[in-house]
């Protein structure tokens, strides 16, 4: 029987501004449970070291409020919430880099044991992508297979529309609450959602749609999917902030080819190029789907050699071949993303997409790279290596080399690197996500960025 107490508990934490699950995971541990934390005198709270005072004085007034009163007017409003010591939270997830705390649902989570299928693409879409999207997702209706998405214009609104058109269960994952419909054009296939799938997000209701919080969410769309389809993007598309993630994450990644001369299917066409499946047929691809067996220890197993692979790498370029590795600068101005329309707000989503993957889901690169790391590198040379690349490194701008060396070997916040800095969030995630493109940093999940080795 699930202790409501303890998942009350939990979702107050979750809406700790700055607090973010990494914080609040060391909190329980300090304290030993949720309910060690709440049962904590003021005192105890205002003593804790690794976070910001602010973030401490509300802790202190939410740890005084009980939290089983807010969980149940929630839920009477429709929303039921899911910590990771719920039963029900979905396994995939727990095998991720930075699961989310918990989930705040409405309609209903996927039933574990059913494959599903993450679509992304370009919210500037043809017709071309629109009737690929429908081809595939109506297919994968009728093999019950789930599909996955973010509900944004475009692609995104597709496969929704498409696995509902099918008969089958669809889910959308947001960069916002789940009490809030975004973009607001998309309402009615909201609440269609909610009827027959879910709506999914890991921030708080009420919570607002801001630019940083959508590379955020594509974790979590990647996390819930046995593969992932790129269905049309640009080369400079926030589509392949979503594959980095699949990969990141051991799953496969497909790709509608399109022409040469289209600018919509450039992001595809290079994908494929670097070794993404091509997917020319919707029975195959749900086919292999249906065959891809989930175990805990092969996801975890790539996983670890993804990302001992990644920190031993330099730069990679989009151009790359025999490994898919990809880099992506994301542009509002040509309209792509993840369907955040709201002028200004694109800098904060640029990011660098950089993962390997071959036939049997590792590649040689990741493994050589897995099997380096395995045999070690002592960390005087680390440190050496870093303090090299920290005076040497080659880029033009002060200010983005006052960024980078405000990083470090281990994972920085952003907001620790905003108060090394002292400039402001919005230019400073345009300065991290120019650094990841250029191969200087990494993303160590939401929010962190540390330093990528050059030997």
């Amino acid at each position: 029987m699930t202790d409501i107490y303890n998942e009350a508990r939990w979702m107050a934490l979750s809406k700790i501004d700055g607090l973010g699950a990494a914080g609040a995971r060391l909190l329980v541990e300090r304290f030993g449970d949720t309910m060690g934390v709440f049962e904590a005198e003021k005192e105890e709270i205002l003593e804790i070291d690794f976070l910001k005072p602010e973030v401490v004085e509300e802790l202190a007034e939410i740890t005084g409020i009980d939290p089983v009163s807010e969980y149940m007017r929630l839920r009477d409003a429709g929303i039921d919430y899911y910590s990771m010591e719920h039963p029900l939270y979905p396994k995939r997830l727990r095998l991720i880099d930075s699961p989310p705390i918990g989930l705040f649902v409405k309609g209903k989570l996927p039933a574990e044991g059913r494959k599903a299928a993450a679509i992304v693409g370009s919210r500037t879409c043809s017709s071309y992508g629109r009737t690929a999207c429908d081809l595939f997702c109506k297919e994968f209706a009728r093999e019950k297979i789930d599909v996955i998405s973010g509900m944004a214009i475009g692609i995104d609104a597709c496969a929704h529309q498409s696995a509902l058109a099918g008969g089958g269960k669809t889910y959308a994952v947001l960069g916002c609450g789940v009490d809030v419909c975004y973009p607001m054009a998309n309402y009615t296939l909201y609440e269609q959602i909610i009827e027959t799938g879910g709506v999914i997000s890991e921030f708080y209701p009420g919570t607002k749609p801001i630019a940083m919080r959508f590379p955020m969410r594509n974790r979590i769309i990647a996390g819930l999917s046995d593969a992932v389809l790129a269905v049309e993007a640009r080369r400079k598309s926030g589509t392949l902030i979503t594959v980095g993630c699949a990969l990141n994450q051991g799953k496969e990644v497909y790709s509608i080819p399109g022409r040469l001369t289209d600018k919509l299917s450039e992001g595809c066409n290079g994908l494929i190029a670097i070794g993404a499946r091509i997917a020319l047929s919707p029975k195959e691809m749900a086919d292999d789907i249906k065959k891809t067996a989930f175990e805990e220890t092969a996801a975890l197993s790539c996983k670890t050699a993804f990302k001992e692979a990644v920190s031993l790498s330099s730069k990679t370029s989009f151009e790359q071949t025999d490994t898919l590795s990809g880099k992506a600068k994301i542009s509002r101005d040509e309209g792509e993303g993840d369907g955040f329309e709201t002028p200004g707000f694109g800098a904060s989503e640029k990011r660098c997409t950089s993962a390997f993957m071959s036939e049997d889901g590792i590649s040689t690169n990741v493994k050589e790279g897995a099997r380096r790391s395995l045999k070690g590198i002592n960390k005087y040379k680390q440190a050496t290596l870093f303090d090299k690349q920290a005076k040497e490194a080659d880029i033009s701008s002060e200010d983005a080399k006052k960024v980078f060396l405000a990083t470090d070997v281990t994972a920085t916040t952003v907001v620790e690197i905003a108060e090394k800095t002292g400039f402001d969030i919005g230019k400073l995630m345009g300065i991290l996500g120019s650094l990841e493109l250029d191969g200087f940093i990494r993303q160590e999940g939401p929010g962190a960025y540390a330093r990528v080795l050059m030997g």
